[in-house]
């Protein structure tokens, strides 16, 4: 697959390469005009601060550009933000067009090589399994899927819970997602394992040893939550596969419920919007339970929160007590079923760190005869119940706020919940 388009005679795969490039060049240059424009505001306008352009007749940034910018530039009433708006929509047009680019290159690469070459990778599976007996093969598919580090998976193009969902931000996000694909010639680097795990490449046969093989080799952090069920679930071999059987070593899951992006967030933005959050999160936290060789798993979550920006020190607490109250029959599930459990907790505000399941700040600690009488008197042994682990910004504004700390106190035994949020 990381073949080159410059190895094959494809003649559209080869102008489709030349139009990549054309795109890529022009996406460079107008990155590089943006950033001489703006170097040339702030040299402009520290010089009008000083009221002098004495030391700033030979500036390189101006001179080097003098035939790339308008000279009014320096004219009183200037619009600077005007202009800046004109260059970031050429460079947002380049993108779109880039990444038009990658994926007409890809989708034609892809068509390529499943003629010229997928049947030649079927063909050399049967003739492994011929000749090899299975043992052999994983020692094979070891070397060909067995990665240095950790395997990072999970990640989306646009968070659009936390992340600036404007227009701008999702064409970055796409621009940078088809770049990555083009690099690795192929669409499945996003995917776990790769193309080697992609059925319509190696055959369905090939895919499931292969699979079996990484997912029981590899140590594995998913980036964002919402995508974890997928992990674990996800069957590219098209055979009934399920990585959950196979997964085991140190699995990571990183928990983000803020990017400080403050009202833009919409995870926060209503109520509604609140409980699809943390019902999301709990589902997803919840398949962490389908894994089989709970004995051989070694789990660390790292918990990533912030403080409401511009909002009460009590919706700071509510949001703390409403997270916590989300994650906490998973993981004690988790605990309590021989799993090695690390829940690690970073705070948005200076990423300091500290972990939730040891020390003094251990809100794990329940045992495991007192976790099962709370499940079964409070009925959470099913799913997570909003009508009884929740607190919507509406009764927040009915609700005693000594109740809210209590409550922190009483199950989470937090003395200090703005300092830890």
């Amino acid at each position: 697959m990381a073949l080159k388009a410059s190895t094959v005679s494809n003649a559209r795969l080869m102008a489709l390469t030349r139009v990549v490039d054309s795109a890529e060049k022009a996406c460079e240059d107008a990155e590089r005009l943006s950033g001489r424009f703006w170097q040339r505001y702030e040299r402009i306008r520290e010089r009008q601060w000083r009221d002098s352009d004495d030391e700033d007749e030979n500036d390189d940034t101006i001179s080097q550009d003098s035939n790339q910018y308008e000279r009014n530039e320096e004219e009183e009433g200037f619009d600077w933000d005007e202009r800046g708006r004109q260059i970031s929509d050429i460079e947002t047009r380049l993108k779109i067009e880039a990444t038009q680019a990658y994926y007409a290159w890809l989708s034609e690469w892809d068509t390529y090589f499943k003629v010229h070459h997928s049947q030649s990778l079927m063909q050399l599976h049967a003739a492994m399994r011929s000749k090899l007996p299975i043992e052999i093969r994983n020692m094979v598919y070891y070397h060909l899927c067995k990665h240095r580090s950790t395997v990072y998976c999970g990640s989306v193009r646009h968070n659009a819970n936390f992340q600036d969902f404007s227009t701008q931000g999702k064409i970055e996000a796409e621009w940078h997602y088809a770049a990555e694909a083009y690099s690795a010639s192929t669409l499945d680097v996003h995917e776990p394992g790769g193309w080697l795990l992609n059925s319509e490449y190696v055959g369905c046969d090939m895919a499931r040893e292969v699979a079996a093989v990484f997912y029981s080799v590899n140590e594995f952090w998913v980036s964002n939550v919402s995508s974890l069920a997928k992990f674990l679930n996800s069957d590219r071999s098209q055979t009934g596969f399920k990585p959950y059987e196979h997964v085991r070593g140190a699995f990571g899951v990183n928990i983000t419920t803020t990017c400080g992006n403050g009202e833009q967030e919409r995870a926060w933005s209503s109520t509604e919007h609140e409980l699809a959050f943390l019902e999301d999160l709990y589902i997803n936290l919840k398949t962490l339970a389908l894994i089989t060789c709970k004995q051989q798993l070694r789990v660390k979550i790292l918990l990533y929160t912030g403080a409401p920006l511009r909002l009460t020190r009590y919706n700071g607490e509510r949001r703390f007590y409403n997270i916590m109250e989300t994650i906490r029959s998973p993981i004690y599930d988790l605990i309590y079923s021989d799993v090695k459990v690390e829940v690690e907790h970073m705070r948005a505000s200076d990423h300091h760190r500290r972990s939730f399941t040891e020390g003094e700040w251990n809100h794990f600690s329940m045992n495991k005869s007192t976790w099962e009488d709370e499940k079964a008197n409070e009925g959470r042994s099913l799913e997570w119940l909003p009508t009884g682990n929740y607190i919507s910004r509406e009764a927040l504004d009915e609700l005693d706020k000594d109740k809210l700390s209590r409550l922190l106190r009483e199950r989470w035994n937090h003395l200090s919940p703005l300092d830890t949020y």
